[in-house]
């Protein structure tokens, strides 16, 4: 019976032996566990700071495409302001080459009234000195006329009532006179003027009054200018 009970401690004390071991067994397991627990607790803190750098490097990308879409929006507006200002400067040429059309046409008219005023001037001008002549050889004929008056006064006398509106009745008058016929007009000599009249010039009444030597005509002639 001893022997059995010994026997029976021995194995007592083999089995609490054998609990210590798997003690000791367990607590290397839980410790083993913990050491899993720490590196899934390590390996999970890498993956959520890997996530989250991930996730920072994301929005940083996010916000560098968002800086380049605002740049891109402010080039297209650049752009367009660019496109607006080389259209009002179209516009202000077209303007400019309006004003230049518009001055090279006032230049144009300017240069035609110009000429046409220096033609306008040479004209009068030429009819100026066509009158100038023209009064000239009037006033050459009139002194012809009074010297051929004064001649025939002097060769013939003084004309008679009766030869008034005719033909001198001296047929030999055109013969002695150079062959030309005198009877057909007049032959102004100066008479003496009549009183002043108002608003006569000394120089109208002195050329003013004239009687034909022939028939008795008598005209005012007026060349004053």
């Amino acid at each position: 019976m001893v022997e059995e009970e010994m026997e029976m401690v021995e194995e007592m004390e083999m089995v609490e032996e054998e609990m210590e071991m798997v003690e000791e067994e367990m607590e290397m397991v839980e410790e083993e566990m913990e050491m899993v627990e720490e590196e899934m607790e390590m390996v999970e803190e890498e993956e959520e700071e890997e996530m989250v750098k991930e996730e920072e490097e994301e929005m940083e990308m996010v916000e560098e495409e968002m800086e380049m879409v605002e740049e891109m929006e402010m080039v297209e507006e650049e752009m367009e302001m660019v496109e607006e200002e080389m259209e009002m400067v179209e516009e202000e040429m077209e303007m400019v080459e309006e004003e230049m059309e518009m001055v090279e046409e006032e230049m144009e008219m300017e240069m035609v009234e110009e000429e046409e005023e220096e033609e306008m001037v040479k004209e009068e001008e030429e009819e100026e000195m066509v009158k100038e002549e023209e009064e000239e050889m009037e006033m050459v004929k009139e002194e012809e006329e009074e010297r051929v008056g004064r001649l025939i006064l002097e060769r013939y006398g003084t004309p008679t009532s009766g030869l008034r509106g005719r033909a001198l009745s001296r047929p030999n008058l055109p013969d002695r006179l150079g062959g030309r016929d005198y009877t057909a007009r007049h032959y102004l000599i100066p008479i003496p003027p009549p009183e002043k009249q108002e608003g006569e010039t000394r120089k109208k009444r002195k050329r003013a009054q004239r009687q034909c030597i022939v028939c008795a005509h008598s005209e005012i002639r007026d060349r004053v200018r």
